[in-house]
């Protein structure tokens, strides 16, 4: 991975690199200075790992890991990059969490599956990040939002979390002790649930 200085277009200039062991599928700053790295999570369609990790970058010449998070189930991140969202003000991330899959299709509609259709993940990892951690791990699984069907994208809505897949969309507040979730799939009357924080699970 290598820094770029692109202040005068016409002489790119490099700032520093960083070698990593496994392939990285995302790459986003956290803020100014503290950059997310999720690597390991190539395409696949099968379980495999990935890893979280947080950098302080700011000496972008000599980077230093602040702490990692590992999941087997962490797959989702490599095909469902619009999954994968950052909330600044309550330090709050998303990741698209579960097993990857692939299976026949059949797009003619003469009743032979003869095409291979990618199924990506169907839940979302809450994680509360401390981008400031002295001897702790600056990730904690705070949570797991659950669909009944594939994820395709996450995005913040002031504290709340919209997760919307193939089967429909669900809003989930995690501001408080309690997390207020509403679960709509489409063409279905909207049902509202309440979850404790530290066991968060939303259905529709």
């Amino acid at each position: 991975l290598i820094a770029i200085d692109l202040s005068d277009p016409r002489m790119p200039n490099s700032l520093g690199a960083m070698e990593l062991v496994d392939d990285v599928s995302h790459v986003l700053f956290l803020s100014e200075d503290r950059l997310l790295i999720v690597s390991g999570a190539e395409f696949s369609f099968s379980t495999y790992p990935a890893m979280l990790s947080l950098y302080d970058v700011s000496d972008l010449s000599n980077p230093v890991l602040l702490g990692n998070y590992g999941s087997s189930f962490f797959g989702g991140v490599g095909e469902e990059n619009n999954a994968f969202a950052w909330n600044p003000v309550t330090n709050i991330l998303v990741a698209p969490l579960g097993q990857s899959d692939r299976g026949k299709v059949d797009v003619d509609g003469d009743g032979y599956p003869e095409a291979d259709r990618f199924y990506g993940s169907k839940n979302l990892a809450i994680f509360d990040v401390d981008l400031t951690p002295e001897d702790s791990n600056p990730f904690t699984a705070i949570g797991t939002v659950t669909h009944d069907d594939f994820l395709q994208r996450s995005l913040f809505v002031g504290d709340s979390i919209y997760s919307i897949a193939r089967d429909g969309i669900q809003a989930t507040s995690i501001d408080g002790a309690d997390a207020v979730s509403l679960g709509v799939r489409f063409g279905d009357t909207p049902e509202l649930q309440t979850v404790a924080r530290d066991s968060l699970q939303t259905h529709p």
